[in-house]
């Protein structure tokens, strides 16, 4: 059989594509795990399907690029349009000859907005060639409980001192656990959330609460113009040091209650350091909920050589980009600051077999 460019994966096929991702990945790659691709690509009303453009056949895949449908804003808080999250774009290495810019054409004609994470140097110039801009990067900010922990996790030749924050007790408040009537007026939130995924109760379940591998945690702060929401997690670091560490993948609150945005932060970041956390890290683009959280205590760390990987952990400087492609009629961020992209986006809080 001709190889060909296909729009879904029918799990029939699984061992073609264990094979792809053993030769491309590594035996050890954690999406061999069936379980988690079908929660990461499963298709919506098929089940024996996985949402991933592929080139191949029937003897073997030569390109893959997986997709997940998703509710964005784009342009405005009050309409919303379906673009799609790109990861694990990959070609056989034997068989680089175009064939992935061929899935990421497929990609655009699929759909009006189309975003990744993480474009490394193999394939940047690629989706730029595509029409696609790449902005970087993504501000980590920090929050240290126990400076000697954390010490630990720093490149060897690093001289940053790292200073504790004490999370302020919350002056509103906080409820664990996403509300049975979470429904935001968006409206009332911040207009860097116009460019970005949908943080609908629909998509805080997939994302976080049926997580095959990882507990989320969520603090919710309610209000009168919607709810201030913080998830996060516990990792366990290994590798290098072992310790556990806090990731925050989502931080939104509305656009005129800042103070409610503070006392659910300090209420996670209080969680996280009684769960035992050296320090916490948050990956945000959008500048108000950046400022807020600087304003609970935060302090900048994108240029800092503090490890981001945990799995294993790897002690140096690391920053994150994001790459998106919108339909020529549609609207365009200014800028990254103008964006909402956390580590919730994308495959970008995933894990790894070390």
């Amino acid at each position: 059989m001709t190889a060909a460019l296909h729009d879904r994966f029918p799990l029939s096929l699984w061992p073609l594509l264990d094979d792809f991702l053993c030769r491309c990945y590594g035996a050890r790659y954690v999406l061999r795990d069936q379980a988690l691709m079908r929660w990461q690509f499963g298709m919506a009303g098929d089940p024996n399907a996985l949402s991933l453009f592929w080139y191949g056949d029937e003897q073997g895949l030569l390109s893959i690029l997986g997709y997940r449908p998703t509710r964005l804003f784009w342009g405005a808080l009050d309409q919303a349009v379906t673009g799609c999250w790109l990861s694990n774009w990959m070609s056989d290495p034997a068989h680089r000859s175009g064939a992935g810019a061929v899935l990421m054409r497929r990609a655009q004609e699929s759909f009006p907005v189309v975003l990744a994470q993480g474009a490394g140097a193999a394939n940047k110039p690629i989706a730029e060639r595509l029409g696609f801009r790449v902005l970087e990067p993504i501000d980590r900010l920090l929050a240290v409980f126990d400076p000697a922990r954390a010490m630990r996790f720093l490149a060897a030749d690093a001289t940053a001192v790292l200073q504790p924050i004490d999370p302020a007790e919350p002056e509103y408040p906080v409820s664990t656990g996403l509300p049975g009537d979470y429904a935001p007026d968006w409206t009332r939130y911040p207009a860097a959330m116009a460019f970005g995924t949908v943080r609908n109760a629909e998509h805080l379940r997939w994302r976080y609460l049926e997580h095959p591998v990882f507990r989320y945690e969520i603090d919710t702060a309610p209000g009168p113009s919607g709810p201030a929401v913080c998830l996060w997690r516990l990792e366990r670091a290994l590798g290098e040091v072992t310790d556990t560490v806090g990731r925050i993948v989502e931080f939104f609150h509305p656009a005129d209650a800042p103070e409610q945005g503070r006392a659910v932060l300090s209420a996670a970041l209080r969680r996280m350091r009684e769960g035992g956390a050296a320090f916490a890290d948050f990956l945000c683009s959008a500048s108000p909920f950046l400022a807020t959280a600087r304003a609970a205590g935060m302090s900048d760390a994108t240029d800092l050589p503090i490890a981001f990987r945990l799995s294993p952990t790897e002690r140096r400087l690391r920053r994150q980009n994001v790459e998106f492609w919108a339909a020529p009629a549609l609207p365009q961020p200014a800028g990254l600051s103008a964006c909402l992209v956390t580590k919730g986006d994308g495959d970008q809080d995933r894990p790894n077999n070390p």
